[in-house]
């Protein structure tokens, strides 16, 4: 029963999004999709993105459907959890599958083949169909499924703390601290990711205790003109007010638990 319900619900969503109105939506991406696999062929210096898409749409269709888990109307944790699994693995499943055998029809052609062939170091081909087939697949299949846990942590829960508060702390004890406590729990949750995503993409390992150095260094050349350090400071001032958030959210929600056995040992005789 339980197994046929998550069934019913996968079924259901892959046929509102690939046999509904949803399917204009989704025609352009499909023909772009294809249009980037074919391309790869060609493109062997990799001056073009086109070869990236088949990686970058089922990773942005992973970021819309995640998303979406916003406006809902009636959440609950089940259902949540039924999107982001949705989300992060099958959304772009069929997606992924026209473009695997698309490589291996645009294969069956001599121009193709040719040009990957034919190519010491081709930009966006491994070394056999083989490895480029189930890497591509893989990829792929991964991009969806990072995006969408990303898309839930940093976007949506903060967003559901401020805005779905009885869905976010749906516990007996959270429901007695203050409401700021989820809110800043979530909101410095998606701050520490995100500023530990823009310090792991400029390639520098943060140090909390250096946080002043790079904040007066990055602010000086700033002043002068120079922002080349504007990404760094920017990933290192949100990773340290995630750390700050969860620590005011840590304390917003012991503070009641403290005063409470404050107030029952006040009473004892």
């Amino acid at each position: 029963m339980y197994e046929n319900t998550h069934q019913t619900f996968f079924k259901e969503e892959l046929e509102k999004i690939y046999r509904t109105k949803f399917l204009y939506f989704m025609i352009p991406l499909i023909l772009l999709s294809i249009a980037g696999v074919i391309d790869s062929f060609y493109d062997t210096a990799g001056s073009r993105i086109l070869g990236a898409l088949p990686i970058l749409i089922p990773a942005f269709l992973s970021l819309c459907y995640t998303a979406s888990i916003m406006w809902d109307k009636d959440l609950n944790f089940p259902h949540i959890i039924q999107r982001i699994f949705f989300g992060g693995f099958l959304i772009a499943l069929p997606l992924i599958t026209l473009n695997l055998m698309v490589i291996l029809g645009t294969w069956l052609f001599p121009g193709p083949r040719a040009a990957v062939t034919d190519t010491l170091n081709h930009y966006w081909w491994q070394e056999t169909l083989l490895s480029h087939f189930l890497l591509t697949g893989l990829v792929s299949f991964f991009a969806q499924a990072v995006t969408a846990v990303i898309c839930f942590f940093i976007i949506v829960l903060p967003v559901l703390a401020v805005r779905r508060f009885h869905v976010s702390s749906n516990n007996h004890y959270l429901r007695k601290v203050n409401r700021l406590a989820p809110v800043l729990f979530f909101l410095g949750l998606s701050c520490f990711l995100t500023g530990q995503a823009v310090n792991t993409y400029v390639f520098r390992t943060l140090e909390t205790g250096h946080l002043f150095d790079i904040v007066r260094g990055t602010l000086s050349n700033i002043v002068s003109g120079n922002i080349s350090q504007l990404p760094e400071l920017t990933g290192s001032v949100l990773f340290s007010a995630g750390i700050i958030l969860f620590i005011i959210s840590l304390i917003q929600v012991v503070t009641p638990k403290v005063q409470e056995i404050r107030n029952s040992r006040s009473e004892q005789p």
